[in-house]
């Protein structure tokens, strides 16, 4: 089942004769849940064995976008224009599943189960300011500066257990393999831009 929900506004207006205001809010939330179950039997030569699997996983990722952009004519021959994005995440999975393997009479020869669960925060940030001047000794001769900043960041941590057992023909426990995992990223970006 497929969960996804979005919306957002607009707000544009005009502030005295000069200055001009736009911008926009977007927010969206995508929630993917799947439940899977699995049934096998495996036919050999000379015997035949069966294979379950059941699984279930929850998925929440939620992202902000605002813009927001302010334009100001001073006279007829400058302007300066300021536009602002932001962005933001965040993400929330979480998976489980397990199995067992059988022959045919009920003995089993090996089960197991995973738990995976992970969670991520980010942003990122985008600055742009410029400034535009016409001369008035040559028409079209113009000059602009364009200042840009970008700052993108995000954090992240995952954990994964495992715990797999393995049997004899007899049906006997014959050895644990287990996995306990955890990791934690970070990540950082910053610029800057100067064009004249």
């Amino acid at each position: 089942i497929n969960t996804n929900w979005a919306g957002g506004f607009n707000y544009n207006n005009i502030i005295g004769k000069k200055t001009d205001l736009q911008s926009n809010y977007f927010y969206s939330r995508y929630n993917p849940n799947l439940q899977s179950s699995i049934q096998r039997q495996y036919f050999l030569p000379d015997s035949s064995y069966f294979y379950n699997q059941s699984g279930y996983s929850n998925n929440i990722n939620n992202s902000h976008r605002l813009n927001f952009t302010v334009e100001h004519i001073i006279d007829s021959f400058n302007s300066i224009k300021f536009t602002q994005s932001i962005g933001l995440q965040k993400t929330n999975n979480r998976s489980f599943s397990n199995y067992i393997t059988q022959s045919d009479d009920g003995i089993k020869n090996n089960e197991g189960f995973s738990n995976n669960s992970a969670n991520g925060d980010g942003y990122n940030l985008r600055n742009d300011f410029i400034f535009r001047k016409k001369f008035r000794a040559k028409k079209g001769r113009t000059f602009s500066l364009n200042l840009q900043t970008t700052a993108n960041q995000s954090t992240g941590e995952s954990e994964l257990e495992s715990i797999n057992r393995f049997y004899t023909p007899g049906g006997s426990l014959q050895r644990i393999d287990s996995f306990n995992q955890r990791s934690n990223n970070e990540a950082a970006l910053f610029g800057y831009t100067a064009r004249a």
